[in-house]
């Protein structure tokens, strides 16, 4: 199974605000975006900063026109910052889309924090053909940008969320936060939920800033059922993060 993960920057690409664009030029960043998408071919897209019908984004579902313009027939989308403004509305969060469909559906909005705009994730099981994909369950999180306390708080909810799930299991998202680094949160959940990263300790795939990547924030984690086949940071700046995809092979059973 091929999986991907993509904070999408609300279609600005790396601009300073998606308020400040034309819808005619976010709707020229996602068709980049869903070229990429049909390049790389990913079964599942996890999305972060992803926008349903906003005033600030041009006023069209993100999640929706890239999924038509891909080519994914499912998807989740989870409203984790939802306000008015002068009588429309800025909505956005964590999405999935997928070429299977989506089952056990889940959308979980952090407790607020001393940030103004509340992260979140969403989390659904692949069945195709009326069978699970060997129980796979997909996570798309958005952990805190400012506060690592804030961070591990939200991920013992993601944990607590996950933690009776028996199946495989893909957490993938943007983290805001590297494993080397001067906090734990990414360790304490894969610990908790017996996940692994690829090559956690390499300083060669930095994610973000697109410009210059210098931190690894954006991740993908999976289960012991798991084995990488492949794993890239790709280099199309889309977004002010880098884009990781992976591709996974179900783990030797003589392991």
């Amino acid at each position: 199974m091929r999986v991907m993960t993509l904070n999408l920057a609300h279609g600005r690409k790396t601009g300073v605000h998606q308020a400040l664009l034309w819808r005619r030029t976010l709707e020229k960043n996602l068709a980049e975006i869903a070229a990429l998408l049909k390049r790389e071919a990913p079964d599942v897209v996890a999305l972060q900063e992803a926008d349903a019908a906003s005033l600030w984004s041009g006023g069209f579902d993100h999640v929706r026109h890239l999924a038509i313009l891909a080519g994914y027939p499912h998807r989740l989308s989870g409203e984790h910052v939802c306000f008015w403004r002068r009588g429309r509305r800025i909505c956005y969060g964590c999405s999935l889309l997928s070429r299977l469909p989506l089952v056990e559906k889940v959308s979980h909005k952090f407790r607020r924090t001393l940030s103004l705009l509340p992260k979140g994730f969403v989390a659904a099981t692949l069945r195709h053909h009326g069978q699970r994909v060997a129980g796979a369950r997909v996570v798309s999180v958005h952990l805190d940008f400012a506060r690592k306390r804030a961070r591990r708080k939200q991920v013992e909810a993601l944990a607590a969320e996950l933690a009776g799930y028996r199946g495989p299991l893909i957490v993938m998202g943007d983290f805001n936060c590297q494993w080397p680094g001067r906090e734990d949160t990414i360790q304490r959940l894969a610990e908790e939920l017996h996940l692994r990263p690829f090559e956690p300790a390499s300083a060669e795939l930095p994610t973000f800033p697109s410009r210059r990547p210098r931190r690894r924030i954006d991740w993908i984690l999976v289960s012991k059922d798991f084995e990488f086949a492949d794993y890239a940071v790709l280099p199309d700046r889309v977004s002010d993060h880098l884009a990781v995809v992976a591709e996974h092979k179900r783990a030797s059973r003589s392991r």
